[in-house]
C-alpha cells in the first residue's frame, strides 16, 4: 500500500455470526447507505452471506455476519465521527485476521485526523 492509497481494512469475528438486522439498529447513528438484506440468505455450508454498507464522513464500512471492510473511496483525514465507526466496527470485530491460526496478519494502515474546530479555536 502506498501513501496516497485511501485507507482500507478488514475485521473479522471468531466461531460466531452478527445478526445484520440487529447490528443496523446498533450502528443507526450512522448513514445506512445500503440496508441488511429482508431475507436470510445463506451459502452452500449455511453461513449468511448478506451485507450492509454504512457510512461516516468519509469512512466507509461493508459490515456481514462474519467480517467488516473498512474502506475510504478517497485518500481524507478521519473525522470525529470517522473515528466512532472505525471503534464501533473494532468492538464488533475484534480481530485482525480471519482465522485464529497463526497466518494472514495484516497491519491496520496509517490514517491521518481532522483538526476539530474546537481544538483550531484553542490554538
Amino acid at each position: 500500500m502506498t501513501k496516497d492509497e485511501p485507507y482500507h481494512y478488514v475485521r473479522w469475528t471468531w466461531f460466531n455470526e452478527h445478526n445484520l438486522e440487529k447490528l443496523a439498529e446498533e450502528l443507526a447513528n450512522f448513514t445506512i447507505v445500503k440496508p441488511p438484506p429482508r431475507k436470510k440468505v445463506t451459502d452452500l455450508m449455511g453461513r449468511n452471506v448478506g451485507e450492509f454498507e454504512v457510512q461516516a464522513d468519509t469512512l466507509l464500512a461493508f459490515l456481514s455476519s462474519e467480517h467488516a471492510s473498512l474502506f475510504q473511496k478517497e485518500k481524507a483525514p478521519f473525522t470525529e465521527k470517522d473515528i466512532e465507526l472505525r471503534k464501533a466496527v473494532f468492538v464488533l470485530y475484534p480481530h485482525s485476521r480471519a482465522t485464529p491460526l497463526p497466518f494472514g496478519f495484516r497491519k491496520e494502515p496509517k490514517f491521518e485526523l481532522k483538526e476539530s474546530e474546537e481544538r483550531k479555536k484553542a490554538q
